[in-house]
């Protein structure tokens, strides 16, 4: 018993050991313009699934066909339109509102 607890233990410490070494080895490329492979892009997709899971379980929806809200959301996506588009200009701004408008 006491042997396997050891082998176990050992096991353990191993594969910690192991994947911190390979992650402090820089060998795998995390550039943002390398697509990963396959099965990591699985792995990267299944943590963060059941991250999300996790953390929206507690999250009630609110009815979102609420009349005030919509109006609501709409205020809101307008100002974050116009702070966008402010960055590029006044005059392209005016342009911009001005032929939404016709």
């Amino acid at each position: 018993m006491k042997t396997i607890l050891i082998t176990i233990v050992a096991t353990l410490l191993g594969a910690v050991l192991g994947m911190y070494a390979f992650a402090a080895s820089g060998v795998y490329d995390v550039a943002a313009d390398r697509p990963h492979s396959a099965w990591m892009q699985s792995v990267l997709q299944t943590i963060r699934t059941h991250s999300i899971d996790k953390r929206a379980a507690d999250i009630a929806v609110p009815p979102l066909d609420s009349p005030a809200r919509l109006a609501e959301g709409a205020e809101h996506e307008g100002r974050v339109l116009v702070t966008y588009l402010a960055r590029w200009g006044r005059q392209r701004l005016v342009l911009i509102v001005a032929s939404v408008g016709q």
